[in-house]
């Protein structure tokens, strides 16, 4: 990949992080923030709503961080210039991939052959 396509996903991929850096950091402040809207907070039914709500929030919380995860390594990818590389066959990532998922690891077809194994379990 040449130098002016690596500076574009290396741009791409700094708007995401910036993106779900933010995101995470208005989920954590919802997490750790007790709502206090209940007329009886201690009544059960609203302590287990409170409970799944703060649960589905730190699902996602997880979800946003593994995605920051893998931007930081794409970045190091392009630093090492393996940036656009299948994990699994070698081969390039075809670009329009790396458009929507700039920190994909997986070409289509091996991420399909994934798909398919996992869901076969």
């Amino acid at each position: 990949m040449n130098k002016k396509r690596l500076k574009h996903f290396q741009d791409l991929l700094l708007k995401e992080k910036a993106k779900f850096t933010k995101e995470l950091d208005n989920f954590e402040h919802k997490i750790d923030t007790p709502s206090g809207g209940f007329a009886y907070p201690y009544h059960m039914a609203d302590r287990g709503t409170e409970t799944a709500k703060k649960e589905e929030e730190s699902i996602i919380v997880t979800g946003v961080g593994d995605r920051l995860l893998f931007i930081d390594e794409a970045l190091e990818k392009i630093h090492n210039k393996t940036y656009g590389e299948c994990e699994k066959c070698g081969k390039l990532i075809e670009k329009e991939r790396l458009e929507v998922k700039p920190y994909a690891k997986l070409c289509v077809k091996c991420k399909e052959i994934e798909e398919k194994l996992t869901r076969r379990r």
